[in-house]
């Protein structure tokens, strides 16, 4: 598969089976995020299962991540979309832009890097 071809996958596996979108990932993967509460970096794939996939799942009701466009250079591809969701603990809702970094090897995903309105993230938080 291409790099374009891996992210769409990912993305599109993600909407229908979350963490099996990992299946993507090397095993070495490093993955940074900025998203309030589950920040930080984390090294391959049952860590960011486990730092962000399994507390997304528990904390937010229909949490979206919707791709709108995407920039290829090689083997780095970088998206645009919106995250939507309804945070739980809150019940207040959530739409915020991002900008997914994406660098794939071999048809593996080896790193990843989130950028977003951590302000708009937060306002749904409290």
């Amino acid at each position: 598969m291409s790099s374009i071809e891996v992210v769409k996958s990912f993305y599109k596996i993600l909407a229908s089976d979350g963490p099996a979108a990992l299946e993507l990932l090397e095993a070495s993967a490093q993955w940074t995020e900025m998203f309030p509460g589950y920040a930080g970096t984390s090294i391959g794939p049952e860590a960011i299962r486990q730092n962000l996939f399994e507390p997304l799942g528990r904390e937010w009701d229909t949490f979206a991540v919707a791709p709108e466009s995407f920039v290829v250079d090689g083997s780095i591809v970088v998206a645009f979309g919106t995250y939507t969701g309804t945070y739980k603990a809150t019940g207040k809702s959530l739409s915020a832009p991002f900008v997914h970094r994406w660098e794939i090897i071999d048809g593996r995903v080896t790193r990843f890097r989130q950028y977003t309105d951590t302000a708009l993230i937060g306002k749904a938080l409290t």
